[in-house]
C-alpha cells in the first residue's frame, strides 16, 4: 500500500511498513510491492541485500528516508519514505525512529539533521552532492548581504546548511512569495527574523 498526497512540487509516498515477525519481513508483500517497478530476475538477486537492510533497520531502530530520484530497488524496496528533499526533512521530524539514513545527496541529510538534531542521521555516500547546491556558499552569501545589506536574503531549500544559516527565511518552489508579492520581504526588511523558516 502507498499513500500518495499532492503538493505543487512533487508527489511524496509513504510506503505502508512492511510486515514482520521480529526482523524477519513478510517476503511476499515486498516481492508485490517490488513486482509493479523491477522486473522479477531483479528482485531475486537482491532480496538478501534488501533482507539485511531490513534487519538492520529492525535492529537500530532506523527508517530510510530516499528521494524520489531514487532508483526502484532504493524507493520501492527499503525506503519507508519517498518524497522531495523537504518532505523526507519532515517526514524524519515527525517519525520515532533514533536513526534516519538518507538515500539523496548531502544537503538533504543536513536538512534531516537540521528538523532532527537529536537523531543519527546517516548518509551512505558523503560524496553525494547536488551540483545546484554546490554553485553557492557561505562566503557568497556574507558578500551578498555586505553589497546589499538593507534586501531580505531568500535562500532555496535545495542549498547547504551554512547557507541556510545566513538567510533570513527559506523557501521552495511551492510556498515562495508569488510573483509581485513583496510583502514579506518588506517585513523582513524591516526587521524580521533572521532565523532561517522552513
Amino acid at each position: 500500500m502507498i499513500s500518495t498526497s499532492h503538493s505543487s512540487d512533487d508527489v511524496v509516498h509513504t510506503l505502508a511498513p512492511l510486515r514482520r515477525s521480529g526482523a524477519h519481513i513478510d517476503i511476499g508483500q515486498l516481492i508485490s510491492r517490488l513486482g509493479r517497478v523491477v522486473p522479477e530476475a531483479e528482485i531475486a538477486v537482491h532480496l538478501p541485500l534488501i533482507r539485511s537492510i531490513e534487519a538492520l533497520k529492525a535492529q537500530n531502530d532506523a527508517v530510510i528516508v530516499a528521494h524520489n530520484y531514487q532508483t526502484p530497488l532504493i524507493a520501492a524496496g527499503v525506503a519507508d519514505f519517498v518524497g522531495d528533499s523537504l518532505a523526507m526533512a519532515r517526514y524524519a521530524a515527525q517519525c520515532t525512529a533514533r536513526v534516519i539514513v538518507v538515500c539523496g545527496v548531502h544537503f538533504m541529510a543536513e536538512t534531516v539533521k537540521l528538523l532532527c538534531p537529536n537523531k543519527r542521521v546517516l548518509l551512505p555516500n558523503l560524496r553525494a552532492r547536488c551540483s545546484l547546491a554546490d554553485s553557492i556558499d557561505a562566503d557568497y552569501v556574507r558578500a551578498l548581504r555586505q553589497f546589499y545589506p538593507d534586501l531580505p536574503l531568500v535562500a532555496y531549500v535545495n542549498t547547504p546548511a551554512a547557507v541556510k544559516a545566513e538567510a533570513d527565511v527559506c523557501c521552495t518552489s511551492a510556498n515562495a512569495a508569488p510573483e509581485g508579492s513583496d510583502a514579506s520581504c518588506t517585513q523582513l526588511a524591516q526587521g524580521g527574523s533572521a532565523a532561517p523558516r522552513f
